[in-house]
């Protein structure tokens, strides 16, 4: 068997059995086992369940946003390309179990540091993402030109991730009037504008 179906395989089997079982309960043998292959030749891949679960969590990141991204290349305007990425986005991690995976569960379980690495993949596939999106906003004068491109795409990447924290806790909290009130302070801003005239 060549190398990359092997590593394939141990994260297709570790994937199916943290869904069926969760975290806590799978083991390196079982994911061996599941697998296909022996203990030993799972540790030549991977060193431990940890990294593991974190390379399956981190292609699914990856997975997640690409089913969203077709939301900003519409000809909508931009800051409703934005605000409807975030929507559908929310709507995966909330209903969609496979595709959450190591999204919203298991990335609660994960140790603090692989939590964390977890989180820069989201925020650099985010950065990524919405960069040029804000940037042609920008350009279009459909997003004031003061504006730091970088700045918005991570308060916006923060959103993302507390959702994945708190939609564990409160899962019928309605998110979508939440997200709508929100992004709708933050696209027309909080402070009139001679509040911003006096103050400049």
């Amino acid at each position: 068997m060549a190398e990359p179906d092997i590593k394939e395989r141990i994260l297709e089997s570790a994937m199916e059995r943290v869904l069926r079982y969760g975290f806590k309960k799978t083991t390196m043998d079982e994911i061996a086992a599941d697998a296909g292959i022996s203990k030993g030749a799972l540790y030549l891949h991977f060193k431990n369940k940890d990294e593991i679960v974190l390379e399956v969590a981190t292609r699914n990141v990856r997975r997640v946003l690409s089913l969203v991204e077709h939301n900003l290349k519409t000809e909508k305007p931009v800051p409703e390309r934005l605000s409807n990425m975030y929507l559908e986005w929310l709507e995966l991690i909330l209903k969609n179990p496979v595709v959450s995976f190591g999204i919203k569960s298991v990335a609660l379980e994960l140790k603090a540091e692989n939590r964390e690495k977890l989180y820069e993949k989201l925020s650099e596939f985010v950065l990524e993402a919405l960069v040029p999106v804000i940037n042609e906003g920008i350009e279009n004068n459909e997003i004031k030109s003061d504006v730091d491109p970088v700045e918005l795409a991570s308060l916006y990447m923060i959103q993302m991730r507390h959702a994945v924290y708190i939609s564990n806790f409160f899962p019928e909290f309605d998110w979508r009037g939440s997200w709508r009130s929100m992004w709708g302070m933050i696209c027309n801003g909080i402070v009139p504008e001679h509040e911003k005239r006096k103050n400049s």
